[in-house]
């Protein structure tokens, strides 16, 4: 087009599934002041015409690509032919000099016709020299799998074949029954409703609990940054291909080993089990302590009162308190660094969970929970009890809503070490301190270990490790 400043007919060969089409609309990505657009199929061919001038009238100076939509195994006589070129060649004529209109086909001979009777009719003024139809073989299949993925990515919300359980090798294995990246396409589809059967029999008999991975540490500012660190967007969904790239240097740990059967669907299993990891700050979890902790809870505190309302209220208005909820996250504040004073008093109730005696403040919690999602009828707030659906394991607090699969918050309580020595204060007795030498355990990489541990315990609970034969079969 831009080389003999003329208009072109041109006949557009290729196996069905190859990407004539995806092709032929992706064309205005790579070429400036070039349009591409359908013409839709009508009840007789020359019609078709009328079609082509009305988007040539409407682009202005622009250059057009115009496809002849739905007709890739042609049906027309060969008279019905003829006279679409007949006009063609008519509109040509006097069309400016930036119109290019294809015909895609899928058969060979269909192809060969249709050239034929172009060069019949119009030859220089149709087809121009072109001494046969152009052959489109579409992409090589080892760029298959890396443009499948891609458009996964495009049309589902950032989630590449990983997320669905497909790994560069499982993917690859299905090539040699696809010749073409449309039939590439519908194996994957295939190959991933065969990944969701195994999880869906699984399951069958179980209600799938959703994983939420609740950091607690002793200021606002640290636990927000790791948690950033993990998670995407205001629901905190997991970063898989983040959070599995901070994996390396970390895979020689035994809970990893376990991880390694099964290393091709973490991102498919994290997806699955809707894994969150999602930040409480130590402002909300004293409050909740205060107002609804046991008397041991309550005996490592300073400050032992707080209204339950108070409590409830501060965790209706988090962001935890509205993902339990159902709700759209709140809007997204800066938070500030706590104070001193704060997180002193949060790593005396921390000391309890080292002690092995974490259960109490999940107790404390689930009161609060219970209270906030009151309203919700047929809720029901567990604490670290057991479920036929998860075998042995016992979530620090599950939330059966009426209408979902359960939440099962797991709480995990860090330190980030940044009291200085002279800052620790009195505390109560046996309670440990933080000193300068204490550890931050709430960095990503903590966490991240963390979230490995737990989640392969529903894996194993939960009997989809059971995964892992499927992808022998299938390799």
């Amino acid at each position: 087009m831009r080389q003999a400043d003329i208009s072109r007919f041109e006949v557009f060969f290729g196996d069905s599934g190859s990407g004539k089409t995806t092709f032929l609309e992706t064309l205005p990505m790579f070429f400036e002041g070039l349009e591409s657009h359908a013409i839709p199929k009508t009840d007789e061919l020359a019609v078709a015409v009328d079609e082509i001038r009305a988007f040539v009238e409407q682009a202005g100076d622009k250059r057009i690509l115009l496809y002849l939509e739905k007709r890739d195994n042609p049906l027309e006589s060969d008279k019905e032919i003829l006279t679409f070129f007949e006009r063609l060649r008519d509109f040509f004529r006097d069309a400016p000099a930036r119109v290019w209109v294809v015909w895609p086909i899928s058969l060979r001979d269909e192809a060969e016709r249709v050239h034929k009777l172009a060069v019949r009719i119009g030859a220089e003024s149709l087809v121009g020299d072109a001494v046969a139809h152009y052959t489109f073989s579409g992409p090589p299949q080892g760029e298959f799998y890396s443009i499948a993925d891609s458009t996964s990515a495009v049309f589902n919300d950032g989630k590449g074949l990983a997320d669905y359980g497909i790994d560069e090798e499982l993917g690859g294995g299905v090539l040699v029954h696809a010749p073409t990246l449309g039939k590439y396409f519908t194996k994957l589809i295939g190959l991933s409703n065969s990944i969701n059967s195994v999880v869906s029999d699984v399951l069958s008999e179980r209600a799938r609990p959703r994983i939420w991975i609740v950091v607690a540490a002793d200021d606002a500012v640290e636990v927000a940054s790791t948690v950033s660190a993990l998670s995407f967007g205001t629901s905190r969904l997991l970063d898989v291909a983040r959070f599995t790239a901070r994996a390396e240097g970390v895979f020689d740990s035994q809970y990893m080993k376990d991880w390694e059967p099964l290393a091709a669907y973490v991102p498919f299993l994290f997806r699955a089990l809707d894994v969150r990891v999602i930040e409480m700050s130590p402002e909300l979890a004293l409050s909740i302590a205060r107002a609804f902790g046991s008397s041991e809870v309550k005996g490592v505190l300073r400050q032992t009162s707080t209204s339950r309302a108070d409590a409830v209220e501060r965790l209706k208005g988090s962001l935890l308190g509205h993902l339990i909820r159902g709700l759209e996250p709140p809007p997204s504040r800066q938070p500030r660094r706590t104070k001193t004073e704060t997180r002193q008093e949060f790593l005396r109730l921390q000391s309890l969970a080292q002690k092995k005696r974490d259960g109490q403040i999940h107790e404390a919690i689930g009161e609060a929970v219970r209270d906030l999602v009151s309203s919700v009828a047929g809720a029901e707030v567990e604490v670290e009890t057991k479920d036929a659906g998860t075998g042995e394991l016992r979530p620090d607090i599950r939330i059966r809503h009426p209408d979902g699969d359960p939440i099962c918050l797991e709480f995990t309580w860090r330190t980030t070490g940044l009291l200085r020595d002279d800052d620790s204060g009195n505390a109560s007795v046996g309670v440990s301190q933080p000193s300068s030498g204490s550890q931050n355990t709430a960095t990503p990489g903590h966490i991240q270990q963390y979230v490995f541990k737990k989640v392969f315990e529903y894996v194993k609970a939960l009997d989809l490790h059971r995964l892992k034969d499927f992808r022998n079969s299938e390799l």
